[in-house]
């Protein structure tokens, strides 16, 4: 190490954590790039997926469940789990 990376560090070390943390993060996202920067390809991923499963409930591909019994369901397994 140098001696002028050896003293950054004392100093980044003599940091609060918030700010140290910060640093952390601003050191990765230097590193790395800023993983939320670009999220058009998330959001365009998304809007296919939202499509797709639209499109499957529209023809009846999709069997539906209420919300009532999705609970009574969870709700007896939770149960039956306890009981052992």
């Amino acid at each position: 190490m140098t001696i002028a990376l050896e003293e950054i560090m004392a100093e980044a070390k003599r940091l609060p954590a918030r700010e140290r943390a910060r640093l952390v993060d601003e050191l990765l996202r230097d590193l790395n790039g800023d993983p939320h920067a670009d999220r058009t390809d998330v959001a365009a991923a998304w809007e296919a997926e939202i499509e797709r499963r639209a499109a499957e409930a529209d023809s009846g591909q999709v069997d539906w469940t209420s919300h009532e019994r999705v609970m009574a369901d969870a709700r007896a397994l939770f149960a039956a789990a306890r009981a052992g």
